[in-house]
């Protein structure tokens, strides 16, 4: 499987976080399924960040939210980031 270009992060899923982007627009921007799928291919580790904008990207990114949730598991923490890595 070849990974989606440029669905890697970005200022735009910053933007999203903070509310600078509406969720509509930020789909144009990021697109939710291919983020997805150059997670499953590569398996970043990943640092996640645990506060108020969190909430914001996981509601703009359902389909991100959920391969966090169920195809990685913490592996260490700091302050208000917490850094998880893929489940084996």
């Amino acid at each position: 499987m070849t990974p989606a270009r440029n669905t890697a992060p970005t200022w735009r899923q910053t933007a999203v976080g903070v509310g600078i982007i509406r969720e509509a627009d930020a789909h144009r921007l990021v697109d939710d399924r291919g983020f997805t799928a150059h997670v499953e291919v590569w398996r970043p580790l990943v640092v996640d960040y645990l506060g108020p904008m969190a909430a914001h990207l996981r509601q703009a990114y359902p389909e991100m939210t959920r391969a966090l949730t169920v195809q990685y598991e913490p592996a260490d923490h700091a302050g208000a980031y917490e850094v998880l890595e893929w489940k084996d």
